[in-house]
C-alpha cells in the first residue's frame, strides 16, 4: 500500500471491514451468521472478542425478524402491566395511532363537558335568581350561593385529583403504551455486552469502559509525539491532577484535559489521534487474572471471579476460580 500518513486510510463502514489480526476469528462467525449458529469467544481482555460479537451482530440476517415491544397499563391489575410485540417499526406506529384517537376521544369529551358546565351554571343561575329574588337579603344572598357553588365545585375537583390516575385519565395519557424495545427495519441485531468485567462497569460505572482497556504494558503515544508505557502515562496524570481525582472503592480516576492524551483510533471514518478523555487506575491485592491449566494440558485465562463448572460427584456446581483446587474436576466441552 502507498501512503504518506495513517489519514490517508480508508476505514470501512462496517466493524467486520475494521478488524484485523483475527482473519480465523472472522471467517467463523461470518459462517455462523450464515447458517444461524452459535459461538464461543475465549481469549484474554483486549484479543477483540467484544469486537467479534459485534461484527457478528451487523452480519446477522435480522430483516422481518426485529420487534418493537410495548408496555400497556392493566386497569385489573396496574402491577402487572401487558406486554406485547410487534414488527419493527409497527410499535411506534400504533402508539401513534392510538395518540391520535385518545386526543380525539378526549376533544370530543371536553367539548361535552363544557358543554354540560355553560348548562349547568345557567341552569344554577337561573336557579338562584328565582329562589332569592324575593329574598329580604337580596344580591347578597346570591352572591353567597355563587360563593358556596364555586367552593363546593373546587373542594370536589382537589379530592379526585388527589385519586391515582385522576389527571392522566382525564387526558387519556393513561391508556397510550409505553415502549420498551423499538427497531427500524434497517436496523441491526441487537449487541448486549456481557464481558466479565468489574461489576459496576456492566451497570454504566463511568469509572470503567470494558471496551476501553488497555494493559499496563502497552505503548502509547504521548502528547509529545513520544511513545511511553499506559501505565508510565496514567500515573504521570493521575499525579498532575491529584486535587482532581475520583477515588471509588479499589479505583481511582480522573478527567483530563484536550491534549494531555491521545491514541490512535478511528473518528470519521479516518485513523488518527483523538483526545482520550478520562483514565482509571484498579488496583487489586488479587491477582487481575488466573491462569487455569488441565491435566490434559488445555488452559483458561479468566478473573478471580469467574464462575466455573466443576463436576462433583455427578453434579455441576459453579466455583469461583480463585477457589478451585487442584483437586477439582473442570467441565470443558
Amino acid at each position: 500500500m502507498n501512503f504518506k500518513t495513517t489519514a490517508e486510510l480508508k476505514v470501512s463502514k462496517k466493524i467486520s471491514g475494521q478488524i484485523v489480526g483475527q482473519n480465523q476469528g472472522l471467517n467463523l462467525i461470518r459462517k455462523a451468521a450464515k447458517h444461524r449458529r452459535h459461538v464461543l469467544l475465549i481469549g484474554n481482555p483486549g484479543t477483540g472478542k467484544s469486537l467479534l460479537g459485534q461484527a457478528l451482530a451487523e452480519l446477522m440476517p435480522t430483516k422481518g425478524e426485529l420487534e418493537d415491544v410495548l408496555c400497556y397499563p392493566n386497569e385489573k391489575d396496574p402491577n402487572n402491566p401487558l406486554i406485547k410485540s410487534f414488527p419493527a417499526e409497527e410499535g411506534e406506529k400504533n402508539i401513534i395511532k392510538l395518540r391520535n384517537t385518545l386526543e380525539t376521544s378526549v376533544a370530543t369529551r371536553r367539548f361535552y363537558l363544557t358543554v354540560f358546565g355553560l348548562g349547568a351554571l345557567i341552569f344554577f343561575g337561573y336557579f338562584l335568581w328565582n329562589t332569592f329574588k324575593a329574598s329580604p337579603y337580596g344580591p347578597l344572598a346570591i352572591v353567597q350561593g355563587i360563593s358556596t357553588l364555586i367552593w363546593i365545585l373546587f373542594i370536589g375537583f382537589i379530592l379526585l385529583s388527589r385519586a391515582p390516575g385522576f389527571l392522566k385519565t382525564i387526558t387519556g395519557l393513561a391508556m397510550v403504551p409505553k415502549p420498551l424495545i423499538t427497531h427500524k427495519k434497517e436496523d441491526l441485531a441487537p449487541f448486549v455486552e456481557a464481558t466479565g468485567a468489574h461489576s459496576g462497569a456492566l451497570l454504566g460505572d463511568v469509572l470503567h469502559d470494558p471496551l476501553q482497556s488497555f494493559s499496563k504494558d502497552t505503548y502509547i503515544r504521548n502528547s509529545e509525539g513520544k511513545l511511553t508505557k499506559l501505565s508510565t502515562e496514567v500515573n504521570r496524570l493521575l499525579k498532575k491532577y491529584k486535587d482532581k481525582v475520583i477515588t471509588k472503592d479499589n479505583y481511582t480516576a480522573t478527567y483530563l484535559k484536550k491534549g494531555d492524551l491521545t491514541i490512535l483510533a478511528e473518528k470519521n471514518n479516518k485513523i488518527q489521534q483523538v483526545p482520550v478523555l478520562s483514565i482509571n487506575k484498579y488496583k487489586s491485592d488479587k491477582p487481575h487474572l488466573i491462569k487455569l491449566t488441565t491435566v490434559s494440558g488445555k488452559t483458561l485465562t479468566v478473573t478471580p471471579e469467574h464462575k466455573v463448572a466443576v463436576n462433583k460427584k455427578g453434579k455441576i456446581i459453579f466455583k469461583e476460580a480463585q477457589k478451585l483446587t487442584r483437586l477439582d474436576n473442570i467441565v470443558i466441552n
